[in-house]
């Protein structure tokens, strides 16, 4: 038997937007400050049109329709036991750069994410890019009665989620099986008596 061990939750919400942008940080070389989660609770004024910088984010997550199930015992009565459930998830990361050299950035990140250790660091946190990276798209703003320079694509990555749900073991029990008529046919007892 296997001790039943909890894994690690899957970084999700802002630490996930943090392994991202760490990411585009590293492969681009463009300031921390400029590469911004796409969504935030407080928006931040946007860089004047002159500045390249990137927002970033995750437009959709598919998961595997069925999960695995394994059922741990625990090592002893006194272990905790319970369910394993594990399924791999595809994430869909949408990247807007933008700024005179968006459609330049963007190229360097495509690049850089076919050097492995630029991966390194979402490797970590159980993120593998699969290869796929859309075609950059211009998308550019009319923001304040001018054009901003914008370029898109999406990038997508596969990971394995596992989850632990803590069920007790049935220690024991009594079973009465019925013969056609309706009769008491056995009476089991799980474990056996005695044991």
């Amino acid at each position: 038997m296997t001790a039943f061990v909890v894994p690690t939750a899957p970084v999700e919400d802002d630490a996930l937007d943090d392994v991202l942008q760490a990411m585009v940080v590293g492969i681009t070389g463009l300031e921390a400050d400029l590469v911004r989660p796409r969504w935030q609770v407080v928006t931040p004024k946007q860089p004047e049109p002159g500045t390249n910088w990137c927002s970033i984010g995750v437009i959709s997550s598919t998961a595997d329709t069925f999960a695995v199930m394994q059922h741990i015992a625990g090592v002893s009565i006194t272990e905790p036991a319970g369910d394993l459930s594990q399924r791999h998830e595809a994430l869909e990361v949408l990247v807007s750069f933008y700024g005179p050299n968006a459609k330049g950035n963007l190229g360097v990140l495509r690049d850089g994410l076919g050097v492995s250790q630029n991966l390194e660091a979402a490797k970590a946190s159980g993120l593998y890019f699969t290869g796929t990276m859309e075609p950059g798209r211009a998308a550019p703003e009319f923001i304040n009665q001018q054009w901003v320079r914008r370029w898109d694509s999406s990038l997508t990555f596969r990971r394995m989620v596992a989850r632990a749900y803590l069920i007790n073991n049935i220690l024991s029990a009594e079973v009465d099986l019925f013969d056609g008529d309706g009769h008491i046919y056995d009476v089991i007892e799980a474990p056996p008596a005695g044991r």
